[in-house]
C-alpha cells in the first residue's frame, strides 16, 4: 500500500496534498539542496580569491570577474543543471481562472538559483532574462523580490544604468516590497550611484546603506568605500575619521591595513601620529611583503609636511622593496619623476618616467598622459645632455695645463675607487 501511495504521489498531473508535498520535499531536500550547495561553494571560493584594487573604489560584493570565475564553472554549471532538472521533473502547474499557477513552492527557488549561477558566470544577459521571468511570473513570495534585486544588480553590472534606476524607482513604489529586504535595496542603490560615477549621490546612499546594514563585516566594507568617496570628493577630514575607525575595528586585515595606509593622505594637522603608526607597521613581521606600500605612505606623510629629503628617501625605499608588486614600484617611480620634474631636473625626471612606464600596467589612470609627458621630455633631455657635454668640454678647455692634469687625475682616482 505504501508503494502504491508513493507511486500515486509521484505524478505532477494531480493537484492533491500528497502530490504537492512529495514534489516540494523532493526538490527542497534533493536537487535544489545539492545545486544550492554547489552554488554556495563556488560563491565562497570566488569571494576568497577576489582581489581588491585599493588604488580605486573597491566593490561592495566580491564577485570576481569573467576571467577568474571560469575556474569555478563546474560548481556553477552543477547549480544550473540541478535547478533546471528540478523544474523539468517537479513543476506542478494548474489552471486557476484561466491562468497557469505553479503549486510547487520550490520551483521559483530553482529559477532564482539558475539566475544567480548565471550571474556569477558573467552570463549577464541570460541572468537578466531569468530574473525577469521570475519577477513577471511569480506574483507573490520572497523569491520574486529577491529576483527583482538581482535584476537591478545585473543591469548595473551590464552598465545599463537607465534600466537599473527605473527598476529601483519601481521597487520603491511597490507597497508590498518586504521590509526585510530594505537594507539590500539600500546597498544596491548605493552600488548603482558608485558604478555610474555619480559620487555626490553615492555618498548619502552609502551613509543610508551603512545605517541599515546589520552585518558588521559588510558594514566595515561599506564604510571603507564611503571613506574612499569622501577622499575623491575632496573631504579628507571625513575620510580620515572613517579610516581611523576601520583601522581600529575592522576584522578584515586588508581593510585594516589599507585604512592605515590611506590615513597618510587624508589626515589633517600634525602627521607625526600617522608616521608613528606607519613606522610601527614596518617593524611588524606580517607586513614584510607590504613594506613597499608602507614606505610609499610614509613618503606621502613627509611630502605633506614639506620634508622633501625624507619623502624622496622613502619613495626610493618603496621602489627598492617592490619585488612582486610592479604596480607599487611604478607608483613610486612616478612620484619621483613628478618631484624631479617640478625642480626642474628634467634628466632625472625622464629616467624615472621611463621606469614608471615599464612598471605600471597600461590600464593605470593617466598612463597615456604619463607616456606623452615622457615623450616630450626625451627630446628636451637630448638637447640638455648636449649642452651639459659642451659646457663640460668648454670648462676643461679653459683650464690651465696644471688644472687639467689635476682634474684628470681626480677623475681616474674616483673611477678606481668606484671600481
Amino acid at each position: 500500500m505504501l508503494i502504491v501511495v508513493l507511486l500515486h504521489s509521484c505524478t505532477t498531473e494531480k493537484n492533491a496534498f500528497l502530490n504537492r508535498n512529495y514534489h516540494y520535499i523532493t526538490v527542497k531536500y534533493n536537487g535544489f539542496f545539492n545545486g544550492n550547495e554547489a552554488f554556495n561553494e563556488a560563491k565562497k571560493n570566488i569571494s576568497s580569491n577576489h582581489t581588491d584594487d585599493f588604488d580605486n573604489l573597491i566593490d561592495v560584493f566580491q564577485f570576481g570577474n569573467e576571467k577568474t570565475n571560469k575556474n569555478y564553472y563546474s560548481n556553477l554549471n552543477r547549480a544550473v543543471k540541478k535547478g533546471a532538472k528540478m523544474i523539468d521533473r517537479h513543476s506542478m502547474k494548474f489552471k486557476v481562472n484561466s491562468d497557469d499557477v505553479e503549486f510547487n513552492q520550490m520551483i521559483d527557488n530553482c529559477y532564482l538559483l539558475i539566475g544567480k549561477a548565471r550571474f556569477l558566470k558573467y552570463d549577464l544577459e541570460a541572468a537578466k532574462e531569468t530574473f525577469l521571468f521570475i519577477k513577471n511570473t511569480y506574483k507573490k513570495g520572497d523569491e520574486r523580490y529577491k529576483a527583482w534585486l538581482w535584476l537591478v544588480l545585473t543591469y548595473i553590472y551590464q552598465e545599463n544604468f537607465v534600466d537599473a534606476e527605473t527598476t529601483i524607482i519601481a521597487i520603491h513604489q511597490d507597497k508590498e516590497f518586504p521590509e526585510k529586504f530594505k537594507d539590500d535595496l539600500a546597498i544596491i542603490e548605493a552600488i548603482n550611484f558608485k558604478r555610474n560615477g555619480d559620487y555626490a549621490k553615492a555618498i548619502p546612499a552609502f551613509e543610508n546603506a551603512i545605517d541599515q546594514t546589520k552585518n558588521k563585516k559588510l558594514k566595515r566594507r561599506l564604510q571603507f568605500i564611503l571613506a574612499q568617496l569622501y577622499q575623491k570628493e575632496g573631504a579628507p577630514s571625513k575620510a580620515s575619521d572613517i579610516y581611523k575607525l576601520i583601522a581600529k575595528k575592522a576584522t578584515n586585515y586588508d581593510l585594516q591595513f589599507n585604512a592605515k595606509i590611506n590615513l597618510a593622505t587624508t589626515y589633517e594637522g600634525d602627521g607625526s601620529k600617522v608616521a608613528k603608526i606607519l613606522e610601527k607597521m614596518l617593524k611588524d613581521f606580517k607586513n614584510k611583503e607590504y613594506q613597499d606600500q608602507i614606505y610609499f605612505a610614509l613618503a606621502k606623510v613627509y611630502e605633506k609636511q614639506g620634508q622633501e629629503e625624507n619623502a624622496i628617501e622613502n619613495y626610493k625605499m618603496s621602489a627598492r622593496k617592490s619585488v612582486n608588486n610592479q604596480k607599487q614600484k611604478g607608483k613610486s617611480f612616478l612620484a619621483l619623476g613628478n618631484y624631479y620634474f617640478e625642480q626642474p631636473d628634467y634628466i632625472n625626471a625622464a629616467n624615472y618616467f621611463d621606469s614608471t612606464l615599464i612598471a605600471l600596467p597600461k590600464e593605470f589612470p593617466n598612463y597615456q598622459e604619463i607616456s606623452n609627458k615622457n615623450e616630450s621630455l626625451k627630446d628636451l633631455v637630448k638637447h640638455l645632455k648636449i649642452v651639459q657635454v659642451q659646457d663640460s668640454l668648454l670648462q676643461i678647455v679653459a683650464m690651465s695645463e696644471e688644472e687639467r692634469t689635476a682634474f684628470v687625475a681626480e677623475k681616474i682616482a674616483r673611477a678606481k675607487e668606484a671600481a
